[in-house]
């Protein structure tokens, strides 16, 4: 027969390796939003498929004990998920260095270039010959004989985002509330004139070029800080769904993933173009990411 003490031991183990047990996530649902250039088929032009895909790939076959499934999404209804608690995560959120009342948020996964405007071939010359080059965006946005646009959801920071919220009872703008595909909705708008420029990141501006032709990017005078990428899971979910499933994320991005080859190649893919020395701003904000640095605080 056992005496107290050992009783009390045992009791105690088995009650820890329950706690355990209970504490591991089983399944991710993992959200995908139907907004080309994040998420694509993997084809001959793009062979890392969309920005956001190798790394979901990556973390899936480095989480073998885990359960996973694919949930493609308009951008809405990815929203309403994280906010409604649903044991999901996102594999494509930007990084801050607090978690949000939404996500909890992995360590950062990607550096992303600065915004960059974008418009047409036929308005390049005419933006550039009246606000110059690079595009004065204060300029711009008091000028109302171009019209703005963006997708009703995007939500920018910093100076930008307080130039755009300065000048919006004179600056012209078409919103976009299209549920799918709302990055294309832009593109498209683009192309009927219906609206003369946008803001987005500028791999969005390589995309929709090979798609229509005529899309492109211009600078702008605006100094804005490099944006990180993470991993959001739902912070509202049951049963410490978040906690548990970034905990499996950020072992997998640690031990394998931020310097898969696959991976580092996906970036390069997107990104390299945008930096000098992609390969030592990756390193300098990816592979060495401290919470001393700046947080990013711009929307997705």
């Amino acid at each position: 027969m056992l005496k107290p003490r050992q009783l009390l031991v045992a009791t105690l183990v088995l009650c820890t390796a329950w706690s355990t047990k209970a504490q591991t996530v089983e399944k991710i649902i993992w959200l995908q939003s139907k907004t080309p250039p994040f998420h694509l088929p993997r084809t001959t032009e793009y062979p890392f498929a969309g920005l956001c895909d190798e790394l979901l790939n990556q973390l899936i076959t480095n989480m073998p004990n885990i359960e996973h499934e694919k949930l493609l999404l308009p951008q809405k209804r990815i929203h309403r998920y994280m906010n409604e608690g649903e044991k999901v995560c996102f594999p494509c959120m930007i990084h801050r260095n607090k978690d949000t009342h939404t996500a909890k948020l992995s360590i950062p996964t990607a550096v992303y270039p600065p915004f960059t405007l974008i418009t047409t071939v036929d308005k390049r010359d005419q933006l550039t010959q009246v606000h110059g080059k690079p595009i004065n965006l204060a300029s711009l946005f008091a000028d109302d004989s171009f019209t703005y646009g963006q997708v009703a959801a995007r939500r920018f920071s910093g100076e930008l985002q307080t130039l755009l919220q300065q000048t919006a009872h004179s600056r012209p703008a078409v919103l976009s509330y299209r549920a799918d595909g709302e990055s294309g909705a832009i593109a498209e708008m683009l192309q009927h004139d219906i609206i003369d420029y946008t803001l987005d990141y500028p791999y969005m501006a390589r995309y929709f070029a090979k798609k229509y032709g005529n899309i492109r990017a211009l600078e702008t005078n605006l100094t804005q800080d490099l944006v990180r990428g993470a991993v959001g899971c739902s912070a509202s979910a049951a049963d410490g769904f978040a906690e548990q499933a970034i905990s499996a994320i950020n072992k997998a991005l640690n031990q394998d993933v931020l310097e898969n080859t696959n991976y580092v190649l996906s970036q390069r893919f997107w990104l390299a173009p945008y930096f000098t020395d992609f390969d030592a701003v990756y390193k300098t904000h990816v592979l060495k990411a401290t919470d001393e640095q700046p947080p990013s605080t711009q929307d997705p």
